[in-house]
């Protein structure tokens, strides 16, 4: 059994150590030293950043005499905007399991992509001043993101000549979009769009051949596609364009042998709808 300590005492301890928006020092002065005793290979990681919602507001900090609730990007760059978001870096080890948060900023829902670079570069600097191999990365597929990352490769096109990396202090960094938003966006994309094969221009992705298959499934006794609802075909609701596991329903290896069998067994769908189901599967 564990005592731990009260919430008050706990609350003291924290007081005790300052932690304010950007690049937090004393977090880095502990990593300083970790950093010293790991091996070559633990000292590559990968940066990750994201941002959630915040509800807008005010309040007065009376330890630093100052109101909260403006956006705030560090080193004294407060901006005359409300903060409606929180933007975090986390910093994570690729051999090992290591991870660390090492800055945050409050930022407005306007941050333009700019600002984001410049913040992207200060953390990536910071964190190779203290000797820690940031290979790559990773953020969602945000237009914010996508903008800031792409004027990063652009910066550095002169050398690197690649759109999906970037530099920083002459070190090469692969910009990537994290797997769950890729296969949202697929399915968004697909349900709007039909997807062409670039080597073969004739294969070509239609998403009503899924949904026409889901509901050829529905009126059978014995149904293949038992994990999919009316609701996953409604792409005016928001919601249902946010849940990863409804597209990844979507877009499985289930619903890939499904059309197959109607195509070929059946006869129930057209021969072309075959291109569906091998996209289906290549996305699964």
């Amino acid at each position: 059994m564990f005592i731990l300590p009260s919430k008050s005492t706990l609350l003291r301890y924290l007081h005790a150590v300052p932690f304010d928006t950007g690049i937090n020092v004393h977090i880095f002065d502990k990593l300083t030293n970790q950093v010293k005793d790991l091996m070559e290979m633990d000292r590559y990681c990968i940066l990750m950043f994201d941002e959630m919602s915040l509800s807008r507001g005010f309040d007065y900090c009376k330890r630093y005499d100052k109101v909260l609730g403006y956006a705030d990007l560090g080193s004294n760059r407060r901006l005359n905007k409300l903060a409606d978001h929180a933007l975090v870096f986390m910093v994570q080890g690729l051999r090992s399991s290591w991870k660390q948060p090492v800055a945050y900023y409050f930022t407005p829902s306007s941050l333009s992509a700019l600002s984001l670079k410049e913040l992207i570069r200060e953390v990536i600097s910071s964190l190779q001043k203290i000797n820690l191999k940031v290979v790559c990365t990773v953020c969602d597929q945000s237009s914010v993101n996508s903008s800031a990352l792409s004027q990063l490769a652009m910066e550095s096109s002169n050398r690197l000549n690649e759109d999906y990396l970037f530099s920083v202090n002459g070190e090469s960094i692969v910009s990537l979009f994290d797997v769950p938003h890729l296969l949202k966006n697929t399915r968004t994309t697909l349900s709007n769009y039909n997807i062409f094969d670039s080597r073969y221009p004739f294969k070509k992705a239609n998403f009503s051949f899924i949904k026409q298959c889901y509901e050829i499934d529905k009126s059978r006794r014995f149904q293949m596609l038992r994990k999919l609802k009316d609701d996953f075909f409604n792409m005016r609701n928001n919601s249902m364009k946010m849940k990863v596991g409804i597209a990844a329903k979507t877009l499985s290896f289930t619903v890939a042998a499904a059309i197959e069998t109607m195509v070929c067994d059946s006869s129930r769908l057209p021969a072309e709808a075959i291109h569906t189901a091998e996209f289906v599967h290549d996305v699964d």
